[in-house]
């Protein structure tokens, strides 16, 4: 009997198990006007395996939707164009636990390397969610993997989902480029290590809003070691605990064209902070740092309550030596922290530098200590930059 293209492949799908009376998790795959769409109904032990199966089969323009709760295993999305992941409502995934010989050599519960156009979506951030069991991983500093590893990846859409009790890094952005994430929810408890709510690395056009990170590192976080950062907006954001809004450690090219608008931060240790550090936390390599640079920076309408540092430049960031990074052209209006543990600390060195550092209307309720501040300009500031 002659099958069409499309039929064939749905025959193989059902030929594989995907239908199978003796499979608990039911599979539906049909072609639909951009690609395929598989729709996993059911719950099971076999839904990875499935997963895996359906990329096989249709490594581009594929939709995967999720209907029930059911653990997952780590799965790799290599080299393929228009992938989406779809949780509906009330839909958990769960990663299994540490001990798992699945999570064995790997670096995340989902990677996506090398790919164009990936979607990663829910019904809503309440109750679409991936939970990473974190807590039997915290303790164990040099295995623990991410929840979701994007690199070397053009066009990504994460949206309306909650990642929670990350084992590491909940969103870890690699060489990557033209970003939307929003209406997502990050959770993790407050001393939970290194749960960084989207850490990002050499990224271009990237877009957050809309995102609650509640976690015990930092909300988000932009580095470039390995290239620039550029073109970057944050707007509506909420960051509890964790340690704020961070640029660095990792600052060894430029960052660059970044606008911040609208975040509300709580009981957070540092708030909106500057970090750079030597490669290795070596101070023989500090030189290696003069390629690195952050400019054109915009904070705009951010409130801070119960902040330990609500601005902070921590520029030996992990030994006692100054890397060579230049800061300019960074403005902050509209910056209100109340219930502020520490000062502001914007402490700058003759290697680096710091120049036209732009305060409007910035109003916070403790002593600041500044240092090697160049040029600039202030109203209602923090007491410090008086003496730039």
């Amino acid at each position: 009997m002659s099958l069409p293209k499309t039929s064939l492949a749905v025959f193989v799908l059902a030929s594989l198990g995907f239908n199978s009376a003796s499979a608990d998790i039911a599979t539906q795959c049909k072609a639909v006007k951009k690609g395929t769409k598989c729709v996993f109904s059911g719950t099971g032990s076999n839904l990875t395996s499935l997963l895996n199966q359906a990329l096989k089969n249709y490594p581009n323009n594929l939709t995967m939707v999720i209907n029930n709760s059911n653990t997952l295993s780590p799965i790799t999305i290599s080299n393929a164009n228009n992938i989406t992941i779809n949780l509906a409502a009330n839909v958990t995934l769960t990663a299994p636990q540490r001990t798992d010989s699945s999570w064995k050599n790997q670096d995340a519960l989902i990677t996506v390397e090398n790919s164009n156009n990936f979607v990663l979506k829910g019904k809503n951030a309440t109750t679409s969610i991936i939970d990473g069991q974190g807590s039997t991983w915290w303790n164990k500093v040099s295995t623990r993997p991410v929840l979701l590893e994007i690199d070397g990846t053009s066009g990504i859409t994460i949206k309306s989902i909650q990642l929670l009790n990350s084992p590491k890094y909940n969103v870890h952005l690699v060489s990557s480029n033209t970003i939307n994430i929003n209406n997502i929810a990050v959770n993790a408890p407050a001393d939970s290590p290194n749960t960084d709510g989207i850490n990002s690395h050499n990224i271009t056009n990237m877009t957050i809003d809309a995102i609650v990170v509640n976690n015990g590192d930092d909300g988000i976080a932009v580095n470039s070691d390995n290239g620039p950062s550029s073109d970057i907006q944050i707007s509506n954001v909420t960051l509890i605990n964790g340690h704020g809004l961070s640029i660095g450690s990792q600052v060894y090219n430029p960052v660059f064209n970044m606008t911040v608008n609208n975040v509300t931060m709580q009981n957070a240790q540092y708030g909106l902070r500057i970090k750079t550090r030597c490669p290795g936390e070596d101070p023989t390599k500090c030189p290696q740092t003069k390629s690195g640079s952050v400019s054109n920076l915009s904070y705009e309408n951010v409130t801070m309550t119960g902040v330990h540092y609500p601005i902070y430049f921590d520029l030996n960031y992990g030994s006692d030596k100054y890397s060579y990074v230049n800061l300019s052209n960074i403005t902050y209006n509209n910056v209100v922290a109340t219930k502020s543990v520490h000062p502001a600390s914007l402490i700058c060195s003759a290697n680096n530098g710091c120049t036209n550092l732009v305060f409007g209307s910035v109003n916070i309720d403790t002593n600041g200590s500044c240092q090697g501040i160049n040029g600039g300009s202030y109203n209602k500031v923090v007491p410090c930059s008086f003496n730039h």
